[in-house]
């Protein structure tokens, strides 16, 4: 028969952490002892408040989320040896400020404190204030002595810094703890009266005021039940650890646990424990670990602590909730740093089918000790809190065939091997990332921090990489079977080869994804497709470099078909753009500013194949040989089709040799070979600056007076333009709506009329 684990100790006891500054996370308690003299003074706190705040370094790399920015918590310090302060003793209450997140601006907080009924300041020359910054006591001259009224919450004290050139509010660094503790006088017992701290968290959250409380207990005849914060800790898919405090004040009785899934209860009583009569300064820690009863997964569970007073009464706490983990549910850690291990990640991952963290307040790095084999179906969400550093030993992770793992608000960095620095995807296994973040790490051949083997699988989502590096291809992802990615950037990756950032061979799909300053040695600075199959959708390519081919995107005999996207600033010898020797269908896109550094083709590169350009925008694109915009080959090349396409102010031309025109183009020299219907040449087409005009992608708008305006053809123009307006709009206003040349669609167009003026 399993016995009931329980256990008193006394209430000096409190949440069983160091002192002073002890409620910022809860471990397990100690294996039960049973009742216990007391051995030190204790804080009594209240349960801990948070602001919200987004991620300072989230936001500069572009994917922002939200994250605790301070924590806040305050009680009342007594000495349970010598009892609780009777009236008109001095004692003192604290209030803890933790800076827990990394606020842009910085953190710095006003406080003030709220004192219980009949209790006032005892501030004197034996009792001071005391400050601290993490346990360390501030001088003298840095700590007020003088309190006063609050300007903001009526009958509160305002605890000002000394640091006048920032309004006295105090510093509230990220990893720091701020405490304060004020002398009081009470002048009459107190039950559970509320101490009250107002602290303005100016850290950028929405909603700036936290208003942390707790009740005071100054000698008072009737006993009291409250709990930890949190009441229940330790939980997994069958078990949870559930804490109760007990006033008796001398008065004997039982103590039990009642749990349920209703606050009718019901389905289990934990007890009866003791409570011995005596000494009424006395308070009883009380716990059980609810043996033998029988969880069930991903339930929520009601329970209090009840006490059978020797009088014959009843004394019931608060009801108290917690809910158990899903089946195949496992949290690493016990709120404190040092839980979280590397062993105890490879231990999780034996059995689990997701893992979570549970590390405490403050981001932790974990460094791995080796590579994580995942030979089923695991989830790992790291809360954005968690990193994981392979320390340049190994990679992070390898999908084993029939496998999958699903990392979610995670950071693998420093992950070194060959074919996926970080991860690695067999064939038939899947990788699926949502808000990951991968970060310097290096693979000896393809893929820098991810590599998709043959007849693998990744979907990645909101997901940046950063920094990663390959000896071969791939600096970020090397791609060898089917990859999708979303609203995710690439920045600052490498490889020695082909694919800064990418490198696919079978098939890719960019929706809505940034490539900024990737760089690879041959071809393909952003993105290197070498007989895939590639889509690629509201995304943009800018200074990305190649050492040889395709600054953006190198479509290498492959076929790739890109719409809603622009590649502006990329650079490489030829083809600063672009560059084909496959099938490439632009749509809807714009090419500006790129440079063909030692060749030809600034914006678009040809070699082989065919390229096909509609309400495409390709401008300011510069070649050191020929081809600014357009490099056809050297000489007439049908192979290159153009409808609806705006192609202006290349250097040192548009194009190189003739295109095959299919009508409504625009020219702005004479240097493509247009002659179809509706084509325009010598032409300006009066554009805006690249810029944000709306939708995913930067565009170049057509400005008032434009003559591409209502000059296209709606025969296969898209419904959309770049930006997503729908097409056509009348632009000019003469009642017949017809699509614009280029990547841009215009609103309808105003006449001005000047007042006119009878003399």
């Amino acid at each position: 028969m399993s016995r009931i684990i329980r256990s008193l100790i006394l209430f000096s006891l409190l949440l069983a952490l160091p002192l002073p500054v002890s409620a910022l996370s809860v471990p397990r308690p100690s294996e039960p002892r049973g009742p216990t003299a007391p051995t030190a003074a204790a804080w009594y706190d209240g349960g801990i408040q948070y602001s919200s705040i987004t991620n300072c370094v989230s936001i500069i790399q572009g994917f922002p989320y939200q994250e605790y920015g301070i924590g806040t918590y305050t009680g009342f310090y007594a000495n349970p040896e010598a009892g609780q302060p009777s009236p008109n003793t001095v004692y003192y209450v604290h209030v803890v400020v933790a800076g827990l997140g990394n606020a842009c601006s910085g953190q710095r907080a006003y406080i003030d404190l709220g004192l219980p009924a009949n209790t006032t300041l005892a501030i004197d020359a034996t009792n001071k204030v005391r400050c601290y910054y993490d346990n360390v006591a501030l001088p003298a001259n840095e700590c007020p002595q003088t309190l006063q009224p609050s300007s903001y919450n009526s009958g509160a004290y305002w605890i000002p810094s000394v640091d006048a050139a920032h309004a006295n509010l105090w510093p509230i660094p990220q990893g720091r703890i701020l405490e304060i503790q004020v002398p009081v006088r009470s002048s009459a017992p107190l039950s559970n009266s509320p101490l009250q701290a107002h602290v303005w968290a100016l850290d950028g959250n929405s909603s700036p005021w936290l208003r942390p409380q707790t009740g005071i207990y100054v000698f008072s005849t009737q006993p009291t039940i409250f709990y930890a914060a949190p009441a229940t800790i330790s939980i997994t898919v069958n078990s949870a650890y559930s804490i109760g405090y007990l006033y008796n004040y001398g008065l004997g009785g039982n103590a039990y646990f009642d749990l349920g899934t209703t606050t009718s209860y019901g389905l289990f009583t934990d007890g009866p424990v003791a409570i011995p009569a005596g000494n009424p300064g006395t308070g009883w820690k009380v716990w059980t670990d609810w043996t033998p009863f029988a969880f069930q997964p991903d339930t929520l569970y009601h329970f209090r602590l009840r006490f059978e007073g020797s009088d014959g009464q009843t004394y019931l706490g608060a009801d108290q909730t917690f809910r158990t983990l899903p089946a195949g549910q496992v949290t690493i850690g016990n709120g404190q740093a040092a839980s979280c291990t590397s062993s105890a990640l490879n231990s999780a991952l034996a059995t689990a089918q997701e893992i979570r963290f549970d590390c405490g307040t403050l981001p932790i790095t974990i460094t791995l000790l080796s590579a994580q084999s995942i030979g089923s179906p695991v989830m790992i969400n790291g809360g954005n809190k968690v990193t994981l550093d392979a320390n340049h030993l190994d990679r992070h992770f390898l999908v084993q065939a029939g496998a999958a793992l699903t990392l979610t608000q995670i950071t693998l960095q420093n992950g070194q091997s060959a074919c996926g620095g970080a991860v690695s995807v067999a064939g038939n296994a899947r990788l699926t990332l949502n808000e990951a973040r991968l970060i310097s790490n290096h693979s000896s051949s393809q893929g820098g921090a991810v590599c998709v083997n043959t007849n693998g699988t990744a979907s990645i989502a909101n997901t940046l990489f950063m920094s990663n590096t390959a000896g071969t291809h791939g600096g970020a992802i090397g791609n060898y079977g089917s990859t999708s990615i979303s609203n995710s950037k690439f920045t600052g990756n490498t490889a020695s080869t082909n694919g800064g950032g990418i490198d696919t061979t079978v098939a890719l799909e960019l929706i809505n994804t940034t490539f900024i300053s990737n760089t690879a040695g041959f071809r393909g600075g952003g993105v290197n497709n070498y007989v895939g199959a590639m889509s690629i959708s509201n995304s943009s390519f800018s200074w990305n470099v190649a050492g040889a081919y395709g600054g953006g995107v190198s479509n290498d005999a492959g076929v790739a078909t890109i719409g809603g996207s622009t590649f502006n600033d990329n650079a490489a010898p030829n083809g600063g753009g672009l560059q084909n020797s496959g099938t490439l269908n632009l749509t809807n896109s714009t090419v500006s500013g790129n440079r063909a550094s030692a060749g030809n083709g600034g914006g678009v590169y040809w070699v082989a194949g065919s390229i096909g350009l509609v309400n495409t925008t390709l401008i300011n694109n510069l070649a050191t040989a020929e081809g600014g915009n357009v490099y056809a080959g050297g000489s007439a090349n049908i192979s290159i089709t153009l409808k609806n396409t705006l192609v202006a102010q290349g250097a040192p031309n548009n194009c190189d040799a003739a295109v095959s025109s299919q009508g409504n183009n625009l020219d702005s020299a004479n240097t493509c070979g247009f002659n179809a219907a509706g084509d325009k040449i010598n032409v300006n087409p009066q554009l805006g600056p690249l810029q944000n005009n709306g939708g995913a992608t930067w565009t170049q708008a057509l400005l008032a007076g434009s003559p591409a305006i209502d000059a296209g053809t709606n025969s296969g123009c898209p419904i959309t333009d770049q930006r997503g307006v729908a097409r056509p709009i009348d632009g000019n206003r003469d009642g017949n709506a017809v699509c614009d040349i280029g990547a841009y669609e215009a609103p309808p167009q105003w006449q001005v009329f000047l007042p006119l003026v009878k003399r």
